[in-house]
């Protein structure tokens, strides 16, 4: 269950200065320091008797806050937990800001499919392990739609797959937020996506990012990871790869995609937004591709046939 931390309303938190120490029940562990980054550091700690990932936020009189930083607490306060997004646990407010997050023993999924030499075994994904991980990925986003927030920049540099295969939709700093009615979550002025993954309606058009557009990017994260290759063969987005979407070119990695899969990719990668299918869609028809029995390990990380009674959002009109 999710701890709620007191406090300011984290939109005036910009400065730190007038905020006084939030105490929250985390230690960080001895020699903890994991990893050091251009926000700060992050530590391993345990919050609750769990093992978790403290990330510490460098604050002084000329840093503040960026905007991404807030918008991705605010979501967070707004979501209840879910086993394929990754969760910010608690804030601990004090000379530093230091956010309590899940502690994910894994890599990038984009690290774990173009850095394969470079990665441990036990975080190698082999074939027959894909299908879970993309119904995972897939769980997420229904989860995120679910509750009325559009990712905006779904992509495998985005979701964390630890070395149980268990796989984590993070980064929520550019979500858009499509419905809510207890918390107005600051605007974000970044455009949604990263160029490679955004929908033509949003790349070409210039249209906002809605739910189909982030079922257009589950569809580009989900061939790359079935075909190991990148989605799109250019490095020119200005101009080649507007051309390759203007001209609804199906995408270069689809080519490598077996079946059932391709079928299921190519449903995602509609260029006519309307007729894209749902990321429940998308659970369904993952959850049929496995034998369940087969595969006891992981009926704890997925949703078995049947389990999901949610309503599926249709692409805004």
């Amino acid at each position: 269950m999710r701890k709620e931390v007191s406090g300011q309303p984290i939109q005036e938190q910009r400065s730190t200065k007038k905020c006084s120490k939030q105490e929250t029940d985390y230690q960080i562990v001895e020699n903890g320091l994991v990893g050091v980054g251009t926000f700060g550091k992050v530590y391993k700690g345990t919050y609750d008797e769990d093992e978790v990932a403290v990330k510490e936020i460098q604050m002084g009189r000329k840093v503040k806050l960026t905007d991404h930083q807030i918008r991705e607490i605010q979501i967070h306060g707004l979501l209840p937990g879910h086993k394929n997004v990754a969760s910010l646990l608690a804030v601990s407010i004090g000379k530093n800001l230091r956010m309590i997050c899940n502690y994910i023993d894994g890599r990038s999924l984009d690290e774990i499919i173009f850095e394969e030499d470079e990665i441990p075994k036990i975080l190698k994904i082999p074939a027959h392990e894909e299908p879970y991980v993309a119904l995972q990925i897939a769980e997420g986003v229904a989860h995120l739609h679910d509750c009325g927030i559009i990712h905006r920049d779904l992509k495998p540099e985005n979701v964390m797959v630890n070395t149980k295969r268990h796989a984590f939709i993070c980064d929520l700093g550019t979500a858009k937020v499509e419905q809510h009615n207890n918390l107005s979550v600051i605007e974000s002025m970044m455009k949604p996506g990263s160029p490679i993954f955004l929908a033509p309606e949003c790349s070409v058009d210039g249209l906002d990012a809605d739910y189909a557009s982030d079922i257009w990017s589950l569809g580009c994260t989900l061939a790359e990871l079935f075909a190991r290759e990148e989605i799109w063969e250019t490095e020119d987005i200005e101009f080649e790869l507007k051309g390759h979407l203007k001209n609804r070119k199906e995408p270069d990695g689809l080519k490598d995609v077996r079946e059932p899969f391709k079928t299921l990719v190519r449903k995602l990668l509609s260029y006519d937004p309307k007729n894209r299918i749902t990321a429940f869609d998308a659970v369904t028809e993952l959850q049929k591709t496995f034998d369940w029995k087969k595969y006891e390990q992981y009926k704890d990380l997925t949703s078995k046939p049947g389990f999901r009674k949610r309503r599926a959002l249709s692409a805004p009109s």
